[in-house]
């Protein structure tokens, strides 16, 4: 080595200035660090980088996970790809348990991205440890979009707590029955907005769509008069809901209490 350039013991130093020069690397830099170690993960935790959000999309076409941050311009973004040209993907990474032995990191300074581009065969299981990971480093709300067509379990997809909160949960294709239904919404909470654009089976309400701002269900037949919890959505739009007219009265008067008390 340089003795010019020589290197010094960043683990060795105390929290409070280890966490100052951590500050002078970007967050692409600090999750490759991150996978040095199970010590470098909790060391990077405790910079308290925070995500603004962790932008989640599991379907056939496309699976991604991008990260925003709350005090950095610089998005993160872990891309599939089904279509890889392998002589391209010269990095491996591991998380977790999972060895990724083709991928490529690409730094694009002039828009404020890197990119993380990968060919792995278990798209859902590299998918969850990447989630895992980088919720636990740089934790944050969690947008995900999904379509039905993903997986075959979405038992083993929602049982990790990272999906358990959602910020906001969007859902894609053409049909979901009860038992998807019960997998999926059984166990998440659903903070801001639901979008539901496949039909869904009528033994299941999704008693999620009572509690959230923004609603969204294309061909989902919700029977409202079988929630014993009142709507509570700022933006509502639905073609095919079973709603009784007695229901669209109570909405309506609990409204217009609202638009009083704001006056």
């Amino acid at each position: 080595m340089d003795p010019d350039y020589a290197g010094f013991p960043l683990i060795s130093l105390p929290a409070v200035p280890r966490r100052i020069i951590f500050g002078f690397f970007d967050s692409g830099d600090l999750f490759d660090i991150s996978l040095c170690s199970k010590r470098m993960t909790q060391m990077i935790k405790h910079t308290r980088t925070v995500a603004k959000r962790h932008s989640i999309v599991l379907t056939t076409n496309l699976t991604s996970i991008q990260v925003e941050y709350v005090k950095e311009r610089r998005i993160l973004i872990w891309d599939f790809t089904d279509k890889p040209e392998l002589s391209e993907l010269t990095e491996k990474r591991k998380i977790g348990n999972v060895l990724f032995e083709n991928c490529q990191k690409v730094r694009h300074s002039y828009v404020e991205l890197d990119t993380i581009t990968v060919s792995y065969p278990d798209v859902q299981r590299g998918a969850i440890e990447v989630i895992k990971h980088f919720c636990n480093i740089f934790p944050g709300p969690i947008e995900l979009e999904f379509s039905v067509a993903f997986s075959s379990d979405f038992a083993g997809l929602f049982a990790n707590q990272e999906f358990h909160q959602l910020q906001s949960l969007t859902v894609y294709g053409s049909i979901m029955l009860k038992k998807m239904l019960k997998q999926v919404f059984d166990k998440v909470t659903i903070q801001k907005k639901l979008s539901v654009e496949p039909e869904t089976d009528d033994e299941y309400p999704i008693m999620q769509a009572l509690e959230v701002d923004d609603l969204h269900l294309a061909k989902c037949k919700m029977d409202v008069k079988r929630a014993p919890c009142p709507i509570e959505c700022k933006s509502w739009s639905n073609t095919r809901s079973l709603f009784r007219l007695e229901r669209f009265r109570s909405i309506r008067k609990k409204l217009d209490r609202k638009t009083e008390i704001q006056n």
